[in-house]
């Protein structure tokens, strides 16, 4: 597992733990419509980047997953999420992509982490979701 992996369980064992777990997934909700909106486009592609609780917030949707560990995707698959685990992301294509700012901050130098940009960036058909706010 990598380090972000490892993070990316650190924020689902939050997740887990927080008592409102469905307001959060709410206001996930509420900030990925408004994107949809504001670029009037709704995708039938996501790729996740990690563990981000706005993947419960994406119903009628392909759901992709990379950078997740077998304990988030046991998870997911236990609170009835459709989704495919990619592990090798290169290559592809999604409509939209989602990766916490926190992923590019795992990169070993300045260089990695642009290309780490570039590679999301490049995996994106429409765009890219780099923060779901809170």
């Amino acid at each position: 597992m990598t380090q972000f992996t490892d993070y990316s369980d650190n924020i689902l064992s939050a997740f887990k733990q927080h008592a409102k777990t469905q307001d959060i997934i709410d206001r996930k909700q509420e900030i990925l419509d408004s994107v949809y909106e504001y670029y009037n486009f709704v995708p039938t592609t996501i790729l996740f980047i990690g563990f981000n609780p706005a993947i419960f917030a994406t119903e009628g949707r392909q759901i992709f997953v990379t950078e997740v560990s077998p304990v988030v995707r046991d998870y997911l698959t236990q609170k009835g999420l459709k989704f495919t685990h990619v592990p090798d992301i290169t290559g592809q294509k999604f409509d939209c992509v989602v990766a916490m700012d926190e992923y590019f901050t795992f990169a070993d130098s300045d260089q990695d982490q642009q290309n780490k940009i570039l590679r999301i960036c490049n995996l994106a058909t429409d765009f890219v979701i780099s923060t779901v706010r809170d």
